[in-house]
């Protein structure tokens, strides 16, 4: 459709923004924009990294990004039928809705009133052992008072037993230094994070691309991360990700988010440990 590039152009020399300005705030070339303004589509990635430039270009502008979405496709996309990734993405969509219906189906179905009555017989049960329990701690409190009486008793009728306790108690004087909290402190080290210890990686997509997961050697997840999706693993030595798209991706080392690691279009792998993103090997000149 040729009014797709041309209006992009004109939106964009509305605003008096340059393409210089575009590119700074969406990571996108100013020679891959130009290329959609101009409609040379054969000068971009392809597949979905193309879509991602489109909606980062009319996110820009304030445009709508799904009918911006929709005017390249109906300007790029041959007349016989639609690409295999759209066929893909939409088949995605389609079993994501089946299976929003089914877990819909299966609540509406679930029997909550018999689950709400086996919590309260829970919640009567250990009501009861929690009152027999305080009875229990409460007999065992008032009878050591009993069982101490003895020795006082005996106490005055064995004055030899008196005086040999307290020869045998000052040896036990002398060993206390062994239990300070000094000698504690000594003999428990304080606790550190071991270099290996294991961590999480979580990538979430604001635009999608295609992904591949390894953790500790294995591959956890390969394939297309549709927006908004989001992938978590962990892992005790090592978690390599490579991306085709990483200007749509957001990346998680233990809950804290990294900055941006690329642009869009970009491909990239990047490598991880438990101390964080590792630094790429430099190239041979």
């Amino acid at each position: 459709m040729a009014s797709f590039g041309a209006g992009l152009k004109r939106e964009r020399e509305n605003k008096k923004i340059t393409l210089d300005q575009v590119s700074v705030s969406t990571k996108i070339s100013v020679r891959m924009l130009r290329a959609l303004e101009e409609e040379k589509f054969d000068q971009l990635p392809g597949g979905i990294f193309n879509k991602g430039f489109v909606r980062a270009y009319a996110r820009h502008l304030g445009l709508d990004e799904e009918q911006a979405v929709a005017d390249y496709l109906a300007a790029s996309t041959p007349a016989q039928g639609p690409r295999p990734e759209d066929l893909e993405l939409r088949a995605m969509a389609e079993q994501k809705e089946k299976e929003r219906q089914r877990q819909a189906r299966l609540t509406k179905d679930f029997p909550w009133g018999w689950v709400a009555t086996i919590l309260l017989l829970i919640a009567l049960g250990f009501s009861v052992w929690g009152v027999r329990f305080g009875r229990d701690v409460q007999s065992a409190k008032s009878s050591p008072p009993q069982a101490a009486s003895e020795p006082v008793a005996k106490a005055p009728s064995e004055p030899p037993a008196k005086s040999k306790l307290s020869t045998e108690t000052a040896p036990v004087k002398t060993e206390s230094p062994q239990f300070s909290p000094a000698a504690s402190r000594e003999t428990v080290p304080p606790t550190q994070s071991a270099p290996g210890a294991a961590f999480t990686i979580r990538v979430t997509a604001d635009d999608d691309s295609w992904l591949s997961i390894t953790a500790d050697g294995k591959t956890v997840f390969s394939g297309t991360l549709v927006a908004p999706g989001a992938q978590t693993v962990h892992a005790n030595s090592s978690v390599v990700i490579r991306a085709g798209n990483l200007g749509g991706l957001n990346i998680f080392f233990n809950g804290k988010r990294l900055p941006s690691q690329g642009d869009y279009g970009e491909v990239r792998t990047l490598t991880f440990d438990g101390t964080g993103l590792k630094p790429e090997p430099k190239q041979d000149q």
